[in-house]
């Protein structure tokens, strides 16, 4: 793989705009805790005509890389846009929010008998929400008395409590909707070395009480393949030769760095 040449293009409606043309800097966060995803997306000297179009909840996908490699890091929706001078140009701040939240952040008002399996009650609410694209591992853990959802919380509420009860994360990723246990994911086949764009590995040093659900601190080239819920194989001097899951990850392009900073867990 070359690391040279960066490139961004940013689908924003029906508008196309290529860090070949004005220059592009972003930073894109996402995590498996069932937060939403969000980007922060600078674009330099933007048209008049481009922002008036940019309105709230116009759909977004940008995508980084480098020239002949490159793919999508983030795929949402407008949240907000902002413009402030930067010396004798004019910065546009995109403030963006997951496109996935529209549908999470409704309301389902159903009750489920007792003995109702965990996962079936996340299926049937994710469906009811109108989302197709989901995944959720199996599990036989059930609720032994009768559910009741109401309007008092919504489907991002009751996601993250289910996700919580069965020990899984509950994941937005580009679009879809994840329940994974914590030694699954995304399986990428991807070997993450020095060859393949590893810059860096820090290992995280735990107290006993910590929190911390991660072992290593990685830094990379930016590495559009690889997201939060990725399960990869990571290959250094400091962590040896070990399967892991991407616990978090930001995507971040500015002057100076075209970079993908992650946190994992050894599976």
């Amino acid at each position: 793989m070359t690391f040279w040449q960066r490139f961004t293009r940013a689908h924003i409606g029906s508008k196309i705009i290529t860090s070949d043309d004005l220059d592009i800097f972003f930073s894109v966060k996402a995590n498996t805790t069932g937060e939403a995803d969000s980007a922060e997306i600078t674009i330099f000297n933007l048209a008049a005509e481009t922002k008036e179009a940019i309105e709230p909840e116009t759909l977004i996908q940008l995508e980084a890389g480098y020239v002949g490699d490159y793919g999508t890091v983030f795929l949402g929706m407008v949240e907000s846009l902002e413009d402030e001078a930067a010396g004798a140009d004019i910065q546009t701040t995109i403030t963006c929010i997951s496109g996935m939240s529209k549908f999470i952040e409704g309301c389902v008002n159903k009750s489920y008998p007792a003995g109702q399996k965990l996962t079936d009650i996340a299926k049937d609410q994710i469906q009811l929400a109108g989302i197709s694209n989901f995944k959720i591992d199996d599990n036989d853990m059930v609720f032994e008395e009768k559910k009741v959802y109401t309007v008092a919380t919504n489907l991002r509420t009751n996601l993250i409590e289910l996700a919580k009860n069965l020990d899984y994360d509950f994941v937005e990723r580009r679009g879809s909707v994840l329940l994974t246990a914590k030694n699954s994911g995304v399986v990428e086949g991807f070997l993450l070395n020095s060859d393949s764009g590893l810059l860096e590995v820090r290992k995280v040093v735990k107290k006993e009480d910590a929190e911390d659900k991660y072992d290593f601190d990685i830094t990379t080239f930016l590495i559009y393949r690889i997201a939060q819920d990725s399960i990869i194989e990571l290959d250094s001097k400091i962590s040896g030769k070990k399967l892991c899951k991407v616990i978090e990850a930001a995507f971040i392009s500015n002057n100076t760095d075209h970079i993908c900073q992650m946190k994992v867990a050894i599976i």
